[in-house]
Order: C-alpha cells, then sequence, then structure tokens
C-alpha cells in the first residue's frame, strides 16, 4: 500500500528517522487527521472538536492540548479562532 502512495512513503520515512519522536500520541493522531481532511489547494483545515474526537479517540481537552502544542511546534497555524457555531480555522504548515 505505502509503495503507491508517495504522501505515505514520505510519512513512513520520517517516522523511521525519528522526525516525531517529541511528539506526543494525541499530536501524531490529531496531524494525521488535519493531514486527511486538508484543503489539498491552500492546506486550510476546519475540522470541529467532534470530529477530531471521532477519529483519534481522544476527549475533548486530550484534542484541545494536541492542537495547542502543534501551534507551538508550528506545524499548526490559526486562521480564524472558533465559535460556539464554528470550527476554528487552521493553516498546516509543511
Amino acid at each position: 500500500m505505502a509503495g503507491n502512495n508517495p504522501q505515505v512513503r514520505i510519512l513512513c520515512r520520517a517516522i523511521k528517522n525519528g522526525c516525531f519522536k517529541e511528539w506526543t500520541a494525541a499530536e501524531l493522531k490529531i496531524w494525521l487527521v488535519l493531514k486527511a481532511h486538508q484543503n489539498s489547494k491552500d492546506k486550510k483545515v476546519w475540522p470541529s472538536y467532534s470530529t477530531l474526537q471521532n477519529c483519534t479517540g481522544l476527549n475533548a481537552a486530550g484534542v484541545h492540548r494536541g492542537l495547542q502544542r502543534l501551534v507551538r511546534r508550528k506545524e499548526l497555524r490559526v486562521l480564524a479562532q472558533g465559535t460556539p457555531t464554528e470550527s476554528t480555522k487552521y493553516e498546516m504548515v509543511d
């Protein structure tokens, strides 16, 4: 499977080379879900906490902490803060 998908090959190589060794499991799960949901043209993503919780198995506090860590690591940029009726909009940073 990975042999046919260049993105999966790159991710597997990065994991093998220790690129994510300082990341928590929550950060990696959230990052992978965000990558899977991002807009391929502008790298923007706006998942709800509910989506992130369902896809990662984390609770709301775990999602919040993981997102904050990804922002601090500069892997994720907040474009627009969410409201009770709208999700926060992020940009994935390469």
